[in-house]
């Protein structure tokens, strides 16, 4: 992989408009599918998507590659995909490691529906009594949950405090001032 950073790539793909959500795990079988894991495990917009854009590839200066897509099923945490520029095995296991991006329109919610984290990613983190936490600055998992990653102000921003995003501890999410306010127990965050 070309030797850039994390927060340049992460810029590049926000310059195409393109947000990142899971990884080439591996090939799949011998016709030169691949098996994408999805971070979050479900891939709602598969239907939408036309294009595989991937970031990694090594044979490209900049290591972006953008393949149409032929076909793409549902399979595990992920999907099966394939395109007509991935000719055999030996072309998809090429790609093993690569991160893969779709539109960032992709991933926004419709009222009612469950949100996608990236939707709440920069949002302040107050808590029930008004009381300014952090700042969202991105997510990780424990195995069951979803975690918050709060950048943490009491602390000049020097820790990160990691919150577990569970219906009973979200009291209110307010899209209009990129603002949530958590209901959290007594003990959860140290001092």
């Amino acid at each position: 992989m070309p030797s850039s950073s994390q927060q340049e790539i992460d810029s590049q793909a926000k310059e195409k408009g393109l947000r990142k959500i899971g990884k080439v795990k591996d090939a799949h079988g011998i016709r030169g599918e691949i098996f994408v894991i999805v971070f979050s495990g479900e891939a709602p917009w598969l239907d939408r998507l036309k294009e595989l854009n991937i970031h990694g590839v090594r044979s490209k200066g900049d290591g972006w590659l953008t393949l149409d897509l032929k076909s793409a099923r549902l399979h595990k945490n992920g999907f099966i995909a394939s395109s007509p520029q991935i000719q055999n095995r030996n072309e998809a296991e090429a790609l093993k490691g690569c991160e893969l991006y779709v539109p960032v329109e992709f991933l926004i919610s419709k009222p009612g529906d469950s949100i996608f984290l990236s939707e709440i990613e920069g949002f302040k983190v107050l808590l029930a009594d008004g009381t300014e936490l952090g700042q969202i600055i991105g997510f990780s998992s424990n195995g069951v949950q979803d975690l918050l990653v709060v950048r943490d102000r009491k602390n000049n921003d020097k820790r990160e405090i990691l919150i577990p995003l569970i219906p009973e501890f979200v009291g209110k999410i307010r899209f209009e001032k990129s603002e949530i306010v958590m209901i959290l127990p007594p003990g959860l965050i140290e001092d």
